[in-house]
């Protein structure tokens, strides 16, 4: 169930200012105001004191207290509630198309539900009575209603200005009056239904009559209209068979199988008395299916008008006297043609335009009790479908008092709604369905805004979320590529490694460097921190190393680059075989610091025991 919050936010989504033609009365667009907002009582104060000629004309409230209080300001929730209030006006007003004087109290009232739904909007959804089941039942009453009803016309019109006044003037229990009002309109319907009943009664069987014999003359009109004819055939076709269609439309109804052959009948008896065409091939195609009719022709006729017991003697001797002409149509002897003179038949609306299918289905479902407004020339008039007969599709019309106002049938009153002379009018809880249907459209709106706002947040979200997995998996894939990298160097460095000492424990292993073994060793022994040599490095190539690191009485030799890297270590085995083997060189430089370091050791031992003078000494 909406709550009032949620309908408030959607009434303020819908007509934010920005969105709304501009007016002082609106708040800016961040919701504040460069001067105070109006407050909500003066805003109802100002809508209870507007004048009834004022409010009972087209005017929309929001125009008006532009024009009014140019300087006031509205809140978003004011503003939205007075904005809904004039479209739902514009809307119903529109669709009820009451009289002008019903239709000038029903708008005075609209301030009033403009008051009712600033207290509360959501009057407008719930199911509990409000004013706008009130208004629903004047509409539904006052639908028909026109000056110069009598008595009961002139007691609707002063009722319904006293609950006006009442409603604007004080605050009635809604529900007590609404119960009060149906019981009276009530009444009134009764008083009608009685009314129409009694006439539908006595109208029945007379429109029945005269539309059947409408149809059967009209029909009979349209198919001999331009057509050769005798005198025999014209006097049956307007005696014994005009007087039998009437009992098939009666009996079968307009849409039946047996109309339809009727209709076929009285084509085919006056296609036989027309001229044979010029050109010999179709004259003879013509005289056989000429013969053929002739043959059955009279005794369909005949069986048609037995079954209606429509078989008097005068009958009988017309079909005689038209069997005499085919027998002359047979041998091709001339026929005595005279002029037609047509049936009389109401054909108001007889224009030689067809009625489409779906018009005259608009039509069809027309039910009795509804409302249609029939414009004749500079007049209008407010038509109750009182009587509706299918079966010779036929409808009656009556005023709000129940008196018939006009006879019509189906292809009449379907030309005259395509012509826009007649329109349906719309009665039926106007008010209530008008602005239910309008406000929970605007919280379906703003529902499906939130879902919408809120399935682009989540959407964006995932995206980024997407985003920083996959820069992770990336990041995690150049970790690990990078791991692989360096596990491979150092792989293929401890390959090398291995390969080199190989090597050079199999040189020093030989029996002629035995002594170069001895010799390097005591090398290697002699070596000291910041020495220098050549190592092994890949491709059969040497690198610069500083010895850096000298472990456990030389178990264990560590060499860096230039920078302080470290590039490699080996123990002092290792390094001895090495030398051997010629894969490692002791740096020329090496062994001058060697030697200098070895004298200024000498020096600084042989001096340590002398004196300052002796030192100092020239």
């Amino acid at each position: 169930m909406t709550s009032r919050d949620a309908l408030i936010r959607a009434l303020e989504n819908r007509y934010h200012p920005l969105t709304t033609e501009g007016t002082s009365t609106s708040p800016d667009a961040t919701g504040s105001t460069a001067e105070a907002v109006t407050p909500a009582i003066a805003l109802k104060q100002f809508l209870a004191d507007l004048p009834v000629e004022q409010t009972s004309r087209p005017h929309l409230l929001l125009q008006t207290l532009k024009k009014q209080h140019p300087d006031w300001h509205l809140s978003h929730a004011d503003f939205a509630v007075l904005a809904s209030v004039d479209d739902c006006s514009r809307l119903i007003f529109r669709l009820i198309n009451l009289h002008e004087q019903a239709d000038g109290v029903l708008r005075s009232l609209m301030p009033v539900v403009a008051r009712e739904l600033l207290e509360d909007p959501l009057l407008a959804i719930d199911d509990n009575p409000s004013l706008l089941d009130i208004l629903d039942l004047f509409g539904e009453a006052m639908i028909g209603w026109t000056p110069g009803l009598g008595r009961f016309g002139d007691q609707l019109f002063s009722r319904l200005q006293e609950v006006a006044d009442q409603l604007s003037n004080s605050r009635p229990e809604i529900p007590a009056l609404r119960t009060e009002l149906q019981s009276f309109l009530h009444k009134d319907q009764e008083r009608i239904h009685k009314i129409e009943d009694r006439l539908a009664a006595s109208e029945t069987g007379q429109i029945r009559t005269r539309q059947s014999r409408n149809l059967a003359a009209s029909m009979l009109n349209s198919r001999t209209r331009d057509k050769q004819l005798t005198r025999r055939l014209q006097s049956f076709l307007q005696g014994p068979w005009y007087e039998s269609l009437p009992l098939i439309i009666l009996a079968e109804g307009i849409t039946s199988e047996a109309w339809q052959r009727a209709v076929k009948l009285t084509e085919t008896m006056i296609e036989l008395y027309q001229p044979l065409a010029a050109d010999a091939e179709t004259a003879s195609s013509q005289k056989q299916l000429i013969y053929r009719l002739i043959e059955n022709l009279p005794n369909e006729i005949r069986e048609m008008l037995v079954a209606l017991e429509h078989d008097t003697q005068s009958a009988e001797l017309a079909l005689d006297e038209l069997e005499q002409e085919h027998i002359l149509i047979v041998s091709g002897q001339p026929l005595a043609y005279e002029p037609f003179s047509e049936l009389p038949c109401d054909e108001q609306a007889q224009t030689g335009t067809t009625i489409s299918r779906p018009l005259l289905r608009k039509v069809q479902n027309l039910q009795t009790g509804q409302w249609l407004l029939f414009q004749n020339g500079t007049e209008s008039h407010r038509l109750k479908l009182a009587l509706k007969l299918e079966d010779i599709q036929a409808m009656m019309f009556t005023n709000r008092n129940g008196m018939k106002v006009m006879e019509k049938s189906f292809d009449e009153v379907a030309y005259l709604m395509s012509t826009g002379i007649m329109k349906l009018l719309n009665h039926e809880a106007v008010f209530s369905s008008t602005f239910r249907t309008h406000y929970e459209g605007l919280v379906e709106e703003h529902t499906r805004q939130i879902r919408r706002t809120a399935e682009r947040r989540a959407e964006f979200e995932q995206e980024m979320e997407a985003r920083e997995a996959s820069f992770r998996r990336e990041e995690e894939a150049a970790r690990e590529r990078e791991q692989a990298r360096l596990e491979a160097m150092q792989a293929e460095k401890e390959a090398f490694r291995t390969g080199i000492l190989a090597s050079a424990s199999a040189a020093a292993a030989l029996p002629e460097n035995a002594e170069a073994l001895s010799g390097a060793t005591e090398q290697i022994k002699k070596l000291g921190i910041g020495s220098w040599l050549y190592l092994p490095a890949p491709e059969n190539s040497f690198i610069e190393a500083k010895l850096a690191v000298i472990l456990s009485a030389g178990s264990k030799y560590i060499f860096v680059d230039s920078k302080g890297t470290k590039l490699a270590d080996y123990s002092g085995t290792e390094l001895s075989q090495m030398l051997v083997a010629g894969l490692a060189k002791i740096h020329e430089k090496s062994v001058v610091f060697e030697d200098t370091l070895a004298q200024v050791v000498s020096k600084l031992r042989q001096d340590r025991n002398k004196s300052y003078d002796d030192l100092t000494a020239q």
